[in-house]
């Protein structure tokens, strides 16, 4: 399952990691964001450390929502060494999120 991060949790989590990391900023009341939810499960379990997903309820992390300008759900934005390196918005396939991330 995709950890959650919030407001308190996302520097540690996204900007302070090793890895790049694919951020998927939803809605619990977003219909794409809830079919796109089994492939970003899926990728998640195929990290093995390469990379991370997480993902941050825009309702309950409006600030933070705010802050990485998202307008339209689902956002995806990867950040690499703390830097918000690609972004994505609306549903998208796994080939395209894995290219994201740099992995083909």
């Amino acid at each position: 399952m995709v950890k959650k991060v919030t407001e308190s949790t996302f520097d540690r989590e996204v900007l302070d990691a090793n890895v790049p990391v694919l951020v998927d900023f939803y809605s619990d009341r977003c219909a794409p964001c809830r079919k796109m939810a089994p492939q970003l499960n899926k990728l998640h379990s195929e990290a093995k450390g390469r990379y991370k997903v997480v993902k941050v309820d825009t309702e309950a992390n409006s600030d933070l929502a705010n802050e990485h300008r998202v307008t339209s759900l689902p956002t995806l934005i990867v950040f690499t060494r703390g830097r918000a390196t690609k972004r994505l918005v609306g549903l998208q396939d796994k080939l395209t999120l894995m290219m994201a991330l740099g992995l083909v």
